[in-house]
């Protein structure tokens, strides 16, 4: 029966026939000059078995993978993208999920392809992992020339200037800006915050911050969010807070806005306290909807202030009521009740002191009448706080 088998191969092509039949086993052959002899639905084949063995390809993921390789790429041998990506960072879950999109990638050329790229990242500020994360949201830097990147960082650098760690920053921030070429966009909107009154640091700033705005999104929207900062914030065009209202409606949607807007009124709010307080600190507008009923209910309902005192004072309900507001409460009414205090203080005056003024003023004049007081505070605040005093 061997005898058969052998004089078979022999017939076929001898020992070279023999050869073929080994490389066929195997996961994925290294391809020489002899590839070429190797049937192409071969080597679908035998791609589709290396995605299996080696990334955990199931069958039809390693099928549908191998359709979108070029067959003249099966010339370079794979492992060595898979060994430089495992030392760059990237897990095998990461590889399988690039290579499921770019299964191509398997038959660059590390040294030459994907090494300077991410030479540039690491060269522009971002770390190991960053660069992993990078990669990961956008895989088309992948087959990207280092031409793309200097592109699209070009009209980045125009408006955040020559601080290459700003530049950095909004990377991280938004790595989407890497996939436009958004020069005139970048500069109609940049025309157009201008004109809302935003000086250049403004600009700059807001890019940096928001990058995904300025970059990405059309210019005609920023004329609905300055109507919004107008209109539903009491702002006008150039006033110094017009940039903190368009901050705050670039990163928050209108609706929830509005139910912010609706718990104020739920407390009795008018239309008139809810555009002050707008007006004033439109940032207060990020705080949580269970954080501003918190406070509402403190001040108002606990406390008894009005809608129109926190209207014109809306750090108030910005300040941490657990480790500032309350614990300052506290020691002002003890104070009070003892009448140790000469002083009359209203709140506004006293929770917004520094916390060593606090300190100084308010608790070590009298640390001996009131020592459980002291040491309550201590306890909650912080010991090492009133230490540095």
């Amino acid at each position: 029966m061997f005898a058969q088998i052998f004089r078979r191969l022999r017939i076929n092509g001898g020992t070279s026939a023999c050869t073929r039949v080994v490389l066929f086993s195997e996961p994925l052959p290294h391809y020489t000059t002899r590839a070429a002899a190797v049937p192409e639905h071969q080597k679908n084949r035998f791609l589709e078995e290396y995605l299996v063995n080696s990334l955990g390809f199931s069958k039809e993921e390693a099928f549908s993978a191998s359709k979108k390789v070029s067959l003249k790429t099966f010339r370079k041998d794979p492992n060595l993208v898979i060994h430089f990506l495992v030392k760059q960072g990237f897990s095998k879950s990461q590889i399988k999920s690039i290579v499921s999109v770019l299964p191509g990638l398997l038959y660059y050329q590390p040294d030459k392809t994907l090494e300077p790229k991410l030479q540039f990242f690491r060269d522009l500020g971002l770390s190991g992992s960053e660069i992993v994360r990078l990669f990961m949201f956008q895989k088309h830097l992948f087959k990207s020339g280092l031409d793309f990147f200097r592109t699209r960082l070009a009209y980045v650098r125009i408006l955040l200037g020559t601080d290459e760690k700003k530049v950095t920053r909004a990377v991280k921030r938004c790595s989407s800006l890497l996939r436009y070429d958004a020069s005139e966009k970048v500069a109609a909107a940049a025309a157009l915050l201008k004109n809302y009154g935003f000086s250049d640091k403004n600009v700059a700033n807001f890019a940096l911050r928001i990058p995904r705005r300025i970059f990405i999104l059309e210019p005609e929207n920023f004329e609905e969010m300055s109507c919004v900062v107008e209109n539903d914030f009491g702002i006008p065009r150039g006033s110094p807070m017009f940039y903190y209202g368009f901050e705050v409606v670039s990163t928050i949607a209108k609706s929830t806005i509005d139910r912010k807007f609706d718990i104020l009124r739920s407390f009795g709010w008018s239309d008139a306290d809810v555009r002050t307080i707008d007006g004033k600190h439109p940032l207060r507008l990020r705080l949580s909807e269970s954080k501003i009923r918190e406070a509402l209910n403190f001040f108002m309902k606990e406390l008894g202030y009005t809608s129109n005192y926190l209207a014109y004072r809306p750090a108030l309900i910005t300040l941490c009521l657990e480790k500032r507001v309350k614990p300052r409460n506290e020691v002002v009414k003890v104070l009070n009740e003892k009448k140790l205090s000469k002083r009359s203080w209203n709140l506004y005056s006293f929770v917004t002191l520094p916390e060593s003024k606090f300190v100084k003023d308010f608790l070590l004049p009298y640390k001996e009448e009131i020592p459980d007081v002291y040491r309550s505070y201590m306890e909650v605040v912080g010991g090492s706080k009133v230490q540095k005093v």
